[in-house]
């Protein structure tokens, strides 16, 4: 049987100001958050102004249980005898304000149901830990075809501010998501302070995409995380959004028709080829090819000058020629097995 809980269906009441072009007004609300998305209700007789669907408002106020609430940018998605206002680009805020660093954050991973790992590197500590709810939810994941929450994430560092909890954390979650070969991310997060005070955060997130399945075994997840994070951390900004788009297309390739589902799989090498791989190039015989066509088509536009003016036809002709290029740039782009895609206790080559 499928409960509330198992879907992460949280409710949440409270009173507080919001405030946007028109001025400002206080009422009770409701938070509902369902998978990633949160949507927060008022209802239409507490409103002393009318709120049109363009507005952007934001709200600062306090939820029943006594914690703080906050949000800056909320978007108005339903107008009618109640308002329901969604966060667009934003997080939802829960708990006070610091201006201390964080000394740990403990991410709810979406995609990921399986692992147990605990990795270090440069001052950061990250554990994963296995859980009974989590292969619950995976089953009910994949019985759904929906992105469900599993294991949670722990990292903590000294001296470390908010940003570079996030960026941490995202480097993890797109390695996983590689390794998972399914979509892993994080819609709610909740960061720890030293007076041992937490302040939650809610934003949906993308990046949790139902892939084709996973290609490091979770028993290697650790000796791959090892290996991979310190390249990714070395990594310009550049790159790693590179991989990040790969990634996503390989995860997208699980469904949808045959064809759909392998071009998607071959961007993802044009991506990687057109990045770090040296251009492809005609051999002789195809260049030769290319000027004949192309002296052919320039003689035919002469004689027949209204059949193609643009030059649409003898474009097409000659594009037909980046294809052997872009063939042999992916093939020089190259590959080698992944150590850490051995089956556990298998040896290492010498």
């Amino acid at each position: 049987m499928i409960s509330v809980g198992d879907l992460g269906v949280v409710t949440l009441k409270g009173i507080g100001t919001f405030t946007w072009s028109q001025g400002e007004f206080t009422s009770r609300f409701k938070l509902h958050r369902q998978l990633s998305r949160a949507v927060l209700v008022i209802e239409g007789s507490e409103l002393p102004y009318r709120i049109n669907i363009t507005d952007n408002l934001s709200l600062t106020g306090r939820l029943d249980d006594g914690r703080a609430i906050s949000v800056g940018n909320l978007h108005p998605i339903q107008i009618s005898d109640i308002v329901e206002m969604a966060p667009m680009n934003c997080a939802i805020c829960i708990g006070s304000t610091h201006s201390a660093h964080p000394i740990a954050a403990r991410y709810i991973l979406t995609g990921l149901f399986e692992g147990n790992f605990k990795v270090h590197h440069d001052g950061w500590s990250a554990l994963i830990l296995e859980s009974e709810f989590a292969l619950r939810a995976q089953k009910i994941s994949q019985g759904l075809k929906l992105p469900l929450e599993g294991l949670a994430l722990e990292i903590s560092s000294a001296g470390k501010s908010e940003e570079d909890y996030e960026s941490f954390a995202r480097d993890i979650m797109l390695l996983l998501s590689l390794a998972n070969g399914n979509g892993v991310s994080s819609h709610r997060w909740t960061l720890t302070y030293s007076n041992e005070e937490e302040r939650e955060k809610w934003r949906s997130r993308a990046g949790d995409e139902i892939g084709p399945g996973c290609i490091v075994q979770c028993g290697c997840l650790e000796q791959f995380l090892q290996q991979s994070l310190p390249v990714l951390r070395q990594m310009s900004q550049e790159d790693r959004a590179l991989i990040g788009l790969t990634v996503a297309y390989l995860n997208s390739s699980a469904t949808g028709y045959l064809d759909t589902r392998l071009i998607q799989i071959a961007q993802a090498w044009e991506f990687l080829a057109a990045q770090w791989a040296p251009k492809g190039s005609l051999t002789e015989p195809e260049v030769i090819l290319r000027n004949t066509l192309k002296s052919c088509c320039r003689d035919w536009r002469k004689t027949y000058p209204s059949s193609d003016p643009d030059g649409a036809w003898g474009n097409r002709v000659l594009f037909a020629f980046e294809w052997p290029k872009l063939k042999r740039q992916i093939e020089a782009l190259g590959w080698r097995p992944l150590k850490w895609c051995k089956s556990p206790g298998t040896p290492t080559p010498a």
